[in-house]
């Protein structure tokens, strides 16, 4: 963690040396808030998995919160999991079928007071995205880097306070878009003015 760089108090720091310890590249994750990290570990692609804690994301109190980066250190994703109490990541690594192993402690959930709490993330891989107004229709526009051909699905959630990831309660299949081939995508949601509030998530199945 590093309370020198990042965007404001206790931020995620990823540093990537050479074999004699000089220092290649270095990255933050996080918000305004503390944002802690315990766990890295490089994954099959090459990129690496960061677990910790996040007080400036997700459903309140800390959560778990976990980054995937490319080779270079630069965020492909990232998601939270938790309760409106304490939550904390203290170990990631990934597993065979391409997903993650979470572990860490949890108040909200468990038998009580703190718990061990274990969770196991499927081969579904989120994106982020970037989302613009369209200078016409005022819609919103969701980008995002394919890194491969595949199919992929957005889903939205119109609750500021959703909890978890997609496809539970709080999120909405919006649309699945086949074989988007790999590069710059988009797609443009024409109901998207309907609410006040909409966040969205791209995520494929490819393994």
């Amino acid at each position: 963690r590093t309370r020198s760089y990042g965007a404001g108090d206790w931020d995620f720091w990823l540093v990537k040396t050479d074999s004699l310890g000089t220092q290649l590249w270095d990255t933050t994750f996080g918000g305004s808030n503390e944002d802690e990290c315990y766990s890295v570990h490089q994954t099959t692609d090459g990129g690496y998995i960061l677990g910790g804690r996040t007080y400036s994301y997700g459903a309140g109190g800390y959560d778990f919160y976990v980054v995937k980066t490319d080779t270079s250190g630069t965020e492909e994703w990232s998601r939270t999991f938790g309760g409106s109490n304490e939550d904390e990541c203290y170990s990631v690594q990934q597993t065979t079928d391409g997903g993650y192993i979470l572990g860490g402690l949890t108040k909200p959930y468990g038998a009580g007071d703190y718990d061990f709490w274990l969770v196991k993330t499927g081969p579904e891989r989120p994106y982020h995205t970037t989302v613009y107004p369209d200078s016409v229709t005022g819609n919103p526009i969701i980008r995002w880097i394919a890194p491969y051909e595949c199919d992929y699905l957005i889903y939205s959630t119109t609750n500021p306070n959703h909890d978890g990831s997609p496809p539970g309660v709080d999120w909405t299949l919006e649309v699945t878009l086949p074989s988007v081939p790999a590069g710059p995508a988009e797609w443009e949601d024409t109901d998207g003015l309907s609410e006040s509030y909409r966040n969205y998530v791209v995520v494929t199945s490819c393994p």
